[in-house]
C-alpha cells in the first residue's frame, strides 16, 4: 500500500464530511420536539415543511405560526445549536478516512462555526478524536490563515492538503501556503453553490474515491 506518512489531510465539516442541509433538518426537528415537550404544541412538521419550501426565517415563522413571543426565538436558536444531531458521514467518506489512516496520513478537521456545535457533529459520526480547528476556539474565521499556520506548527515539514466545499472563502489560506487545495463537490444538496469568481482549489472532485489518487499525484 502506498504510504502517506508525510501528509497532513485536513477536512472541512459542513458539505464536505456531512450534508449541512441534513444537519439543519436535524436541528429543526429538535426544535419541533422541544415545542411539543415544553409548550405541548404539536407542530405537525410545519417548521420542517417551511424549511423545505424555502422559508428563510424559520424561527420567526414558528413564533408566528404557534403564537409564541418573539423573545422565544433565542431559546429555539440555542436548542438548534446544542442539539445532538442525527446525521451521517457522507457516503464513501468513512471508507476513505479509514484508508488514509491505514496509509499513515495525519488527519484533522478545520471548520468555521461554534465550537460546541461543530464538535457535536463530529461526535455524532464518530470522528471526535481527531484534532479540531474550529473558528470560535481560535477567534479566526476563513479566509483567515491562523489555524492553517497552527497545523503547520503542529506537524512541521509535512505536505498539507485541505479538502472543503466553499470557494468563496475556503481556499484562500491553503493556496497562499502552497497546500494542496481540493474542492469537495460530492454533497448534492450543498448550501453554497460553487463560486467561479472565488479562489479555486487545484481540483474539484465529484466523488470521495478521487481523494487519495489526487493526493498521490501531488506527492
Amino acid at each position: 500500500m502506498y504510504n502517506l506518512n508525510n501528509w497532513v489531510i485536513v477536512f472541512d465539516i459542513d458539505d464536505t464530511i456531512i450534508s449541512e442541509n441534513e444537519y439543519k433538518q436535524s436541528g429543526i426537528k429538535a426544535i419541533e420536539k422541544m415545542l411539543n415537550e415544553v409548550y405541548d404544541i404539536n407542530t405537525n412538521n410545519k417548521i420542517i415543511c417551511a424549511h423545505r419550501n424555502g422559508t428563510k426565517d424559520l424561527l420567526a415563522f414558528a413564533c408566528d405560526e404557534f403564537k409564541l413571543s418573539e423573545s422565544i426565538k433565542e431559546s429555539m436558536l440555542w436548542v438548534y445549536r446544542l442539539h445532538r444531531p442525527k446525521i451521517s458521514i457522507y457516503s464513501g467518506l468513512e471508507k476513505i478516512i479509514k484508508k488514509l489512516i491505514a496509509m499513515e496520513a495525519k488527519l484533522a478537521f478545520l471548520s468555521d462555526g461554534r465550537s460546541f456545535s461543530q464538535r457535536l457533529k463530529l461526535n455524532s459520526i464518530g470522528l471526535q478524536n481527531f484534532p479540531l480547528y474550529i473558528s470560535e476556539d481560535y477567534v479566526d474565521e476563513k479566509p483567515g490563515i491562523k489555524r492553517f499556520l497552527a497545523i503547520q506548527r503542529r506537524w512541521p515539514g509535512y505536505n498539507y492538503s485541505y479538502i472543503a466545499d466553499n470557494s468563496s472563502k475556503d481556499f484562500d489560506a491553503p493556496r497562499q501556503l502552497n497546500w494542496l487545495a481540493i474542492g469537495a463537490n460530492w454533497v448534492k444538496d450543498r448550501i453554497h453553490p460553487i463560486n467561479k469568481k472565488g479562489i479555486q482549489p487545484e481540483e474539484w472532485l465529484n466523488n470521495p474515491d478521487q481523494i487519495i489518487p489526487c493526493i498521490i499525484n501531488r506527492d
